[in-house]
């Protein structure tokens, strides 16, 4: 049912896709869009895919790199981190044998 609800009484489609009834005259080839022949749908979507690869490739390899030089920085503070603490911990020891604790 609901495919004849998208149908008039006739039969036809309730949309008019008939182009020559709206314009007297036909659209010159060097306006008309559709004048050119179209590319296949399959090579356009081969293209976009290339194009949207590389493009998440070249963000990964970006976002990579970004991480790869926090986690060196990270590690790099970590390492001063813990020989501050190291440091600390010796004077500490060293003060409270000087006070006999």
């Amino acid at each position: 049912d609901d495919l004849h609800e998208s149908q008039d009484r006739t039969g036809t489609s309730r949309r008019n896709t008939n182009c020559s009834e709206t314009s007297e005259a036909p659209i010159p080839a060097t306006t008309n869009p559709f004048a050119a022949p179209r590319p296949k749908l399959g090579d356009f979507v081969d293209r976009l895919e290339t194009a949207l690869s590389k493009c998440l490739s070249e963000y990964r390899s970006q976002a990579e790199d970004a991480l790869s030089e926090h986690l060196a920085a990270v590690d790099s503070l970590q390492n001063v981190y813990e020989h501050d603490l190291a440091a600390l911990t010796l004077e500490n020891q060293t003060l409270r044998q000087r006070l006999g604790m």
